[in-house]
């Protein structure tokens, strides 16, 4: 026997509530997105920085000649590697930009807006601490008198 009026598929009201449950899906996963991104803009800016400032080091050494790292902290921050003392952007070797890293924020605990590396043994003329925050995300990248930098990304005790 022939059936007359059955229909295969979705209807309108079927598609309609898929719709709205992928909708609801969609603005439950918006926060999750947003804490990912930051966690990526941290962890990005943490590693720039450090291997900005370990280059500064292996420069000095291999150029036989003292480096320089121009320290701006705040809100405009950023940090410059160069062969002079030089302001951000204008520094000769590399500069890090915190306008690469929306909503991160620099703080620096490094005295006279930055350091100078002396060739013949690697020695910074300072030691110090920069942090980095954004959200809840908040690390170091620690420079010892020995010009090299160390991260620490979470439990990292006081910070300037």
């Amino acid at each position: 026997m022939l059936e007359i009026g059955r229909q295969r598929g979705f209807g309108w009201v079927e598609a309609l509530i898929a719709l709205a449950i992928l909708a609801i899906l969609a603005v439950a996963a918006v926060p999750s997105l947003r804490s990912s991104f930051q966690a990526a803009r941290f962890r990005n800016a943490l590693r720039d920085l450090s291997a900005s400032l370990e280059l500064a080091r292996g420069e000095a050494i291999r150029r036989n000649g003292p480096m320089f790292v121009s320290i701006v902290d705040g809100p405009a921050w950023c940090v410059g590697v160069g062969t002079s003392p030089c302001a951000c952007g204008a520094c000769d070797t590399r500069t890090v930009d915190g306008k690469n890293y929306p909503d991160v924020l620099l703080k620096s605990a490094i005295p006279d807006g930055g350091y100078q590396i002396d060739p013949a043994n690697g020695i910074a003329s300072q030691a110090g601490v920069l942090a980095v925050s954004i959200g809840s995300y908040k690390g170091t990248v620690t420079v010892s008198r020995l010009a090299r930098a160390s991260v620490c990304q979470s439990n990292c005790g006081s910070t300037p």
